[in-house]
């Protein structure tokens, strides 16, 4: 019996068992801590642009503003230096709003707006 007739099966069977790999953008879109709001101070809590992942998978700060705790921010800010962040292009953003802790969530601050506006 011909080898080789023995032998493609087998390479074919090992090369189909090889899961495939996840795209880079999916591998660094999964890889984006989600916001911890847990806090027990107002020190606790920080309040950053919204990070998003361009279609050439750079870790960039948008302006929507996201509320997270200090460790979360640190977290991303290591996941985004890890990724990369040169082709982003600087933003101008409104300013963002204060946060505090509210019974162990951190949340951002609101000002009511003033009557009859």
């Amino acid at each position: 019996m011909n080898r080789a007739l023995l032998l493609l099966p087998l390479s074919f069977l090992v090369a189909c068992s090889t899961p495939p790999q996840a795209a880079p953008q999916e591998a660094r879109r999964a890889g984006l801590p989600e916001p911890v709001l847990t806090c027990a101070t107002d020190a606790d809590c920080v309040v950053t642009g919204a990070r998003q992942l361009t279609e050439a998978n750079q870790c960039c700060q948008g302006c929507a503003p996201v509320v997270g705790n200090t460790a979360w921010l640190t977290s991303l800010n290591e996941v985004c230096l890890r990724i990369g962040t040169e082709g982003c292009k600087p933003r101008r953003c409104a300013p963002l709003p204060p946060v505090h802790c509210d019974n162990g969530q951190c949340t951002a601050t609101t000002t009511a707006a003033p009557p009859g506006r």
